[in-house]
């Protein structure tokens, strides 16, 4: 009877150390898959800080005179938006490698990237066609994009904190 103790409980030893194993090998996994997806993004997510700044710059431009509407409807057009197309096709591509537990930050990403695609349009439609109500939706599609990389950076924070590793590094 007693032996039959000590083999049970060597048996749930045993059982625990491989559930250990498993589950330690299951963190180091995701915690690679965060840091690939890191280094992967890294361009994109550098280029659209960018590319934010780019836009805050024609905006203030835009404010005070130095530029023309026309100007400031030509450089979205012909700078912005290109730019904000390429990030977003080439994070869409990057779609198929992205480990399940980081799918929803990145669809964040990807969904800031159209909001602001879509918002650049209707800037560059209400400067063509002289209505600037579109630039009161342009505003808000600016506004949901912003939330939406909120949401990206929030996302990634909380990961990077599940698994240890220290983001802005």
């Amino acid at each position: 009877m007693k032996r039959k103790g000590v083999v049970l409980a060597l048996v749930v030893l045993c059982v625990l150390g491989l559930l250990a194993a498993v589950g330690s090998g299951e963190r180091a996994r995701k915690t690679r898959n965060l840091e690939d997806y890191l280094k992967s993004m890294m361009p994109v997510i550098d280029e659209t800080e960018k590319l934010a700044a780019t836009w805050d710059e024609l905006r203030q431009q835009s404010a005070a005179g130095r530029i023309s509407d026309l100007e400031f409807g030509a450089r979205v057009l012909n700078d912005l938006m290109p730019r904000t197309r390429d990030l977003a096709e080439r994070a869409e591509a990057l779609s198929a490698d992205v480990a399940p537990e980081l799918r929803d930050a990145h669809e964040e990403l990807i969904n800031a990237l159209n909001l602001n695609l879509q918002a650049f349009s209707e800037v560059v439609a209400a400067v063509d066609t002289g209505d600037y109500s579109r630039i009161t939706s342009a505003n808000r599609l600016l506004s949901d994009a912003r939330a939406a990389e909120r949401h990206y950076v929030q996302k990634l924070d909380e990961l990077a904190a599940e698994y240890g590793i220290k983001l802005g590094e």
